[in-house]
């Protein structure tokens, strides 16, 4: 009697154990699903300028973000109220990692995305204008504001992701900054002076379930 009475207490104690870790697991699985953060930011920096590059991943859907820092902040503002403007770009490439026998022949590219910025200074209203594809993104009077707004990429939606295999996804990105923008037939002085153009190295974001 003693014996059987023990059986049934484990019996009970098992399938209290096995519901609890059930629980948890479905816990696990349902936050894995809403919020997944994936890559550590990836931070750069030479010469005075800093970079920086961030993902994340929401439900389905692949945010990026992006930080520039160029040399002299104060060059950009003094530039732009002399009347020129000023265009960044951020640029992100999503590939699949080729593995086996495809291997050999690299990343295969999947999707790329561009946001770019041109910068602009009205001297007689006095602020600053930020504009996307022609489109007006942002208009301000102070300085700080515009800086925060033309030198960074705020979660930029990307793209759905469900149609890949996150475990062979790789993210890269990198930045365009042209302090200086002309309009053609100016654009010809670019082949023979140094006006401060920085492309930085595509930098790899990695991505981690």
């Amino acid at each position: 009697m003693l014996l059987l009475n023990s059986l049934r207490e484990n019996l009970r104690r098992s399938r209290t154990r096995c519901v609890v870790l059930r629980f948890l697991l479905f816990l696990a699985l349902w936050g894995s699903f809403f919020v997944l953060p994936v890559g550590s930011e990836s931070f750069r920096e030479s010469g005075g300028i800093r970079y920086s590059f961030n993902a994340s991943i929401r439900g389905y859907s692949l945010y990026v973000s992006s930080s520039f820092r160029p040399k002299s902040v104060d060059k950009l503002v003094e530039n732009l109220k002399r009347g020129l403007k000023a265009e960044i770009s951020f640029q992100f490439r999503l590939y699949r990692r080729m593995g086996g026998v495809f291997a050999f022949i690299g990343d295969k590219l999947v999707e790329e995305r561009e946001v770019r910025y041109v910068a602009s200074y009205d001297v007689f209203e006095n602020y600053f204008s930020i504009y996307s594809d022609g489109r007006l993104v942002k208009q301000t009077h102070n300085v700080s504001d515009f800086l925060l707004n033309f030198l960074n990429l705020h979660n930029f939606y990307f793209g759905r992701i469900d149609k890949y295999d996150r475990t062979k996804m790789l993210l890269r990105g990198r930045v365009n900054f042209v302090p200086v923008k002309l309009k053609p037939p100016l654009n010809i002085v670019m082949f023979f002076t140094t006006l401060g153009n920085v492309t930085t190295k595509w930098v790899e974001i990695s991505m981690k379930d």
